[in-house]
């Protein structure tokens, strides 16, 4: 999963390098890995400072931009994760 997220970032974007991390936050993936579903956390849209200060706020947006590079990011990710194995 993180290979075909990796690549699709860099086929849209090339300048842009995706590394794992620990997020902080909470989500319900605790319990899905609980029921044995494998999860990955992913925030595909490329966010400024301000962006990221306004995260879960009254006043929470995402430029459209981001949300455009998102889109095409998660598709591809689909995409290239539903292509049979050879």
């Amino acid at each position: 999963m993180f290979d075909a997220i990796a690549k699709s970032v860099s086929a849209i974007d090339a300048n842009v390098v995706s590394v794992p991390y620990l997020s902080t936050g909470a989500t319900e993936s605790a319990r899905l890995r609980a029921w044995g579903v494998q999860t990955f956390g992913l925030l595909p849209f490329p966010l400024d400072g301000n962006d990221e200060s306004r995260m879960h706020g009254h006043d929470e947006r995402v430029p459209l931009a981001s949300l455009d590079f998102g889109t095409r990011v998660v598709f591809d990710i689909v995409r290239r994760m539903s292509v049979p194995k050879v």
